[in-house]
């Protein structure tokens, strides 16, 4: 692979913003320079009066194949990924069939690694507690498991609601050593709430809101406090996902201060909120509060995407289909970009949150996560000046075609990203090609 330059920008460099050039061979860097120093007998990528930042790190996303490619696929998925400066992602095991057997495993592994525009690997479900040592000696990233069974995404294998099959999960992964995700659910008060709606003849999206988040939140986070039990317990390496607004945001400040480890993640309806009528703005301020005071540890996008068929029958009925589907690969870092232009956080903070963070629980920080000399290059140039409309301006690569953000304004976009020295997206325009991905196992 030739050389490759990017040169005239204004860099994060490990805690710090440098005038640097970045040169790299081989999908490596080999030097960061002064500008003008690096020469030009190579492949020279502008940055000038821009950012350059690490490669995002996407730990949470559903590219839903195999078994649901009408709703998105990896080749779709991993392109609006490019396209939106993610160069790794990781995705999750709600597929048909779900990655719980050694089998299926390497079955989806082949798939990324033919279809993967950008690096990969993949959550796997514990649910066959007979395979999880043999799985994970294969060089997964870790465990996934979903504490709530009702229709899709949270209807398949993956699911696990019994309170002892969860706990006997957790000892199985414990002895991995790998991470441990955690959709965080109270079956029996969610089951008791719907019963009650349905009763009264309730069914539109608004009203299950209204059960599954009402009290305090207490279906949340009954189950969050049910996890870091179980996690303390059993030495699970616990990630609690969608962690947001503030009776889970005590919970887990109470939790961390109290000796019970735990990694938090959040996702961009935590800020960007999809239904703005049903939720506060005080919950917005409460959640960016806990991106800057470090209460989360992580930002993932949930890319999720779902038919428009299914998102119009839920407005109505939503017991019975998908509540929302919402791509977000491709818009997440311009929204949240958006936030730092705003003053309402920091961009070294959000590159903590994106790509350092995410590549230390994957244990591949070094290699990735980070723009130092022999770590791949992979990074994203930055316009902080380009303003657009997501949906308008900024299409949906997706699959799905739509966006429930569509006619936000943003500022801050993705101009360019390089995965392991090579130009994947530049300005909208995807240059990488399926397979070019590869699998990112965990290092030491």
């Amino acid at each position: 692979m030739p050389r490759t330059i990017v040169t005239g920008g204004t860099a994060v460099i490990e805690g710090r913003l440098a005038d640097v050039d970045i040169v790299g061979e081989d999908g490596v860097i080999t030097a960061i320079t002064e500008h003008g120093q690096a020469g030009t007998d190579c492949t020279v990528v502008d940055a000038r009066g821009k950012l350059v930042i690490p490669g995002i790190i996407d730990t949470h996303v559903h590219f839903r194949e195999p078994g649901y490619e009408h709703k998105e696929d990896i080749v779709t998925g991993s392109t609006a990924a490019a396209v939106g400066g993610i160069t790794t992602v990781v995705d999750m095991p709600n597929t048909d069939p779900v990655p719980n057997t050694l089998e299926r495993v390497l079955h989806k592994r082949e798939l990324f690694d033919q279809r993967s525009l950008v690096d990969f690997n993949n959550w796997v479900s514990p649910t066959r507690l007979e395979e999880v040592d043999r799985i994970a000696a294969s060089g997964v990233a870790g465990f996934k498991i979903f504490m709530k069974s009702a229709f899709y995404p949270y209807d398949t294998e993956a699911s696990v609601v019994d309170p002892a099959m969860l706990l006997e999960a957790f000892r199985a992964v414990a002895k991995t050593g790998l991470p441990l995700l955690v959709h965080p659910h109270f079956q029996p008060l969610f089951e008791a709430k719907m019963a009650a709606m349905k009763e009264r003849g309730y069914g539109t999206i608004y009203e299950y809101e209204e059960a599954v988040y009402s009290d305090e939140d207490v279906t949340e986070t009954v189950g969050i406090a049910q996890i870091a039990l179980f996690a303390r317990a059993t030495g699970a390496n616990l990630r609690v996902l969608h962690v947001r607004n503030g009776p889970q945001l005590r919970l887990v400040r109470a939790l961390k201060a109290g000796g019970y480890p735990l990694v938090a993640e959040a996702n961009p309806w935590a800020i960007f909120e999809l239904r703005k009528d049903l939720v506060p703005q005080q919950n917005v301020e409460d959640n960016l509060e806990a991106l800057r005071d470090g209460t989360i540890d992580l930002i993932a996008s949930d890319h999720a995407p779902q038919t428009w068929e299914e998102v119009v029958a839920a407005q109505n009925n939503a017991y019975e289909s998908v509540t929302i589907g919402y791509p977000l690969c491709e818009h997440y870092l311009s929204m949240y970009l958006t936030e730092v232009n705003a003053g309402r956080l920091d961009l070294l903070r959000l590159v903590q949150l994106t790509s350092e963070n995410p590549a230390r629980h994957l244990g591949i920080y070094g290699k990735k996560g980070v723009l130092r000399v022999g770590a791949d290059m992979d990074l994203v140039v930055v316009d902080q000046d380009a303003e657009g409309v997501l949906g308008e301006d900024y299409p949906v690569y997706s699959k799905m075609g739509h966006t429930p953000f569509q006619g936000k304004r943003v500022r801050g976009r993705p101009v360019a990203t390089v995965l392991r020295g090579r130009l994947i997206a530049e300005d909208g325009k995807v240059l990488g090609t399926p397979g070019y991905g590869q699998l990112v196992m965990r290092q030491g």
